[in-house]
């Protein structure tokens, strides 16, 4: 790939993560809105612990309801986001998702050390425009449902990336955990920002 079209495959990554999040930010003034705030580039300043392991590295995009104070939040959203120019019809590999998984389920059991209510009110999401695996994310669900696992080769990276020993071990994680493919490219999401606007703007009479 050339440097011309490494810039360019940038810049649209960067759109996209301008575009997906102002899109969210629209929410914050929606009516009877219970969201509150949002961060960009990392979660609220509050949560913080200066630690780059914990995981605060991963967040684009971080919504919370209620309160901004983690501890008070009716919800908070951890989003990841992930946009591909060039290989929108490249499905995500585990390998790809390993650093991901771990630093979220690193920031999941920072959260855990401090409130009880986890399951209830967090949720961790990776945002792509490209496929995800399907076995892969088979495997997920049937560990956040409860249920057995036959696909052995999957499950291992799934223990292997949160360092668990047991399906039971990340249930919990598994539940809070969503994987938000096929999601718009950052030139649609450039129109669909424009007509969600139009809704908060007065109409201009010619």
């Amino acid at each position: 790939m050339t440097v011309q079209n490494l810039v360019r495959t940038s810049r649209d990554g960067d759109q996209f993560h301008y575009l997906w999040a102002a899109r969210q930010c629209l929410k914050l003034i929606q009516p009877n809105t219970d969201l509150v705030a949002i961060s960009i580039e990392g979660s609220a300043i509050n949560e913080t612990d200066g630690n780059t392991t914990s995981g605060e590295e991963l967040i684009d995009v971080a919504e919370y309801c209620g309160d901004i104070n983690s501890a008070k939040a009716t919800g908070i959203i951890y989003s990841q986001l992930k946009h591909s120019t060039v290989q929108i019809h490249k499905v995500w590999t585990p390998s790809e998702l390993k650093h991901t998984i771990e630093g979220f389920y690193h920031k999941y059991k920072n959260i855990k050390k401090t409130s009880d209510n986890v399951a209830s009110k967090i949720r961790f999401q990776f945002i792509s425009n490209r496929p995800m695996h399907a076995a892969f994310e088979l495997v997920k669900n049937q560990i956040s449902n409860g249920e057995p696992v036959t696909d052995q080769a999957n499950l291992n990276k799934w223990l292997e990336f949160t360092g668990e020993k047991t399906p039971s071990d990340i249930q919990e994680f598994c539940q809070i955990f969503e994987f938000k493919c096929n999601e718009s490219y950052f030139t649609e999401q450039k129109i669909a920002l424009h007509q969600e606007l139009r809704s908060y703007l007065p109409d201009i009479d010619c």
